[in-house]
């Protein structure tokens, strides 16, 4: 799966070569704040899920997702610990 671009009319779509289904997403959620990022995120691991049909596709999705979620905690908690002692991210 992967993620094609598109203007806010809908036209000028493009598109990897090959036959699996697409997400569209606007150029500018790709660029746009955190919360836009967050929501894409979501929503193509929504749109993930659905399409896992074999166990080997659930587990590789599931080890992949661990690895970025355990890098997202780790940065979660070096943020925090940093304000709270008052050191630079």
């Amino acid at each position: 799966m992967s993620i094609s671009e598109h203007d806010e009319t809908g036209d000028n779509v493009k598109r990897h070569p090959d036959t699996e289904p697409r997400i569209t997403v606007p150029k500018e959620m790709l660029n746009g704040t955190i919360a836009t990022r967050i929501e894409l995120i979501r929503r193509s691991m929504i749109f993930l899920t659905n399409d896992i049909k074999t166990r080997e596709d659930s587990n590789e999705a599931w080890d992949v997702l661990q690895k970025a979620f355990s890098y997202l905690s780790a940065k979660d908690t070096m943020i925090k610990y940093c304000e709270d002692n008052n050191h630079v991210v």
